[in-house]
């Protein structure tokens, strides 16, 4: 069900708001899993995740949303009333000015760049290997799935979830085959 919650820092007391439309639980260890990654989604959590440890946080639904609410704006009105720390871009609003440069500067960028691949057909190896590995087949609690997508569809979790479970060492039940 949907939700908005909120992972709070149980050392200084800061906050981060955030939404989900899956299991909040999953989120925050999607969280966890991104920032371990080295990649920075959301800079000011994960920077504090990493200076005082993943324990030393708690996650809390503060409003579960009901069909017909719109997630985005009651998750801004947290945001307005709770004013978050730990969100990096909340509160942040980019002047005309400013929208009409990154725009300008963007069209500018690909107007005289292309991504480098663009118009390089796959060679037959790289089809196979691609198709290889959008196909393995999942083992997940006694049942045979043919691909992580279709295990994901049929036990109702994100995909990213599956394939985060294939790969940790946390759950011995989920295994490629």
């Amino acid at each position: 069900m949907d939700c908005i919650y909120q992972i709070r820092n149980k050392i200084t007391g800061e906050n981060y708001i955030g939404c989900t439309e899956k299991n909040y639980m999953l989120r925050f260890a999607k969280h966890i899993t991104i920032c371990a990654s080295g990649k920075m989604d959301c800079p000011k959590l994960y920077d504090n995740f990493l200076k005082y440890g993943y324990h030393n946080f708690t996650i809390e639904v503060i409003k579960w949303i009901h069909e017909g609410e719109e997630i985005k704006s009651v998750e801004q009105q947290y945001c307005e009333w709770l004013k978050p720390s730990l969100n990096s871009l909340w509160g942040t609003k980019h002047t005309k000015d400013s929208i009409d440069k990154m725009r300008k500067s963007q069209r500018e960028y690909w107007s005289k760049n292309s991504h480098p691949r663009k118009g390089v057909p796959f060679t037959e190896k790289h089809k196979q290997n691609l198709s290889k590995s959008m196909g393995k087949k999942c083992y997940v609690d006694g049942v045979i799935y043919e691909s992580v997508k279709e295990c994901a569809t049929i036990l109702g979790i994100h995909r990213d979830t599956v394939s985060w479970r294939m790969r940790s060492k946390s759950f011995s039940n989920y295994y490629y085959l």
